[in-house]
């Protein structure tokens, strides 16, 4: 996890000095080099992004390196497909621990590292830390079991931005004397008390009056053995579902209603996508998020320039 990001900071600090752990620093992404390292320090614990884990599983070189010392491997940043925790408990036995943080407020949610939680859990609520689910246009609370965009409280997060006055009023709100951050981000919460993690505010596709996760289609088209990876975005009025998919090295043949009745088949008929567009790679940040704002970009520029 890169310095500059809050988990960064919470795997070097907390889980490292603070505890007293040694701690190796990696100065760019370089599989063979954290490999190595993992194996010639013995390390009992990896923290990365979701791009990291992957990459590990998909390196050519990975059986030339033993890697029994890992005990503990934590992820954040981004959603964590329940794909590469599957083939990670396979081929390590081992789970994939997710957190959730944000930089207003740093770690919100978490699991005890001694209890492996279902698949697709960002584990239970700290505590110092409040939340609540609320419809996103007009902050109700919602139902429970319904999803919600997540707001958080704490008596150590900040009041607001450094002089953006505009971005602080739309994401810093109080509600009932308590101060609350907008994270954007959708969550369910079950009976338990554990979080799961359902996609961003911005991604929702309105299809039909229903509400469409593009985290949901994207899931079933990586689960296609051709593709490698997926993306889906509104499109046209905003209810069009739109895929961008990249095939795997080699593939041949495979063609965008090949993946549509992938998706039928899988998929009730709201969320199949109306488009599927073939892509060399997907835009990313460099933590390996995805970049689905700029492809909607994209497609707002594509469809003035028809008119």
């Amino acid at each position: 996890m890169p310095l500059f990001h809050v988990l960064g900071a919470i795997m070097l600090f907390g889980l490292g000095f603070q505890a007293g752990n040694t701690v190796i620093l990696m100065p760019r992404i370089n599989i063979d080099a954290i490999l190595e390292a993992i194996q010639r320090e013995k390390v009992c614990l990896l923290g990365g992004f979701p791009k990291i884990y992957k990459m590990i599983l998909e390196h050519e070189r990975l059986e030339m390196y033993k890697l029994s010392s890992l005990e503990y491997c934590i992820c954040g940043g981004d959603f964590l497909p329940s794909q590469i925790i599957g083939k990670w408990k396979s081929k390590f036995g081992l789970p994939i621990y997710q957190i959730y943080a944000t930089t207003e407020v740093g770690l919100i949610s978490a699991s005890s590292l001694n209890k492996e939680l279902p698949l697709g859990s960002v584990g239970y609520v700290l505590s110092g830390r409040r939340i609540r689910l609320v419809k996103p246009g007009t902050l109700e609370l919602i139902s429970s079991g319904e999803v919600g965009e997540l707001l958080v409280g704490s008596d150590h997060m900040p009041s607001g931005y450094w002089n953006s006055p505009e971005e602080s009023a739309r994401s810093f709100i109080e509600m009932e004397g308590d101060k609350w951050l907008r994270t954007g981000d959708l969550f369910e919460v079950d009976k338990g008390g554990l979080l799961w993690f359902k996609g961003r505010v911005e991604d929702i596709i309105e299809v039909e009056n229903q509400r469409v996760m593009a985290l949901e289609i994207e899931a079933v088209l990586r689960d296609h053995p051709s593709v490698l990876d997926a993306c889906v975005v509104g499109v046209g009025d905003g209810e069009r579902v739109k895929a961008f998919v990249v095939l795997r090295g080699g593939v041949r043949g495979i063609t965008a209603q090949d993946l549509i009745r992938w998706c039928q088949e899988r998929l009730p008929s709201h969320k199949i996508p109306n488009y599927i567009e073939f892509r060399d790679l997907l835009p990313r940040s460099s933590t390996g998020k995805l970049l689905r704002r700029r492809l909607r970009e994209e497609e707002r520029r594509r469809a003035g320039s028809s008119l």
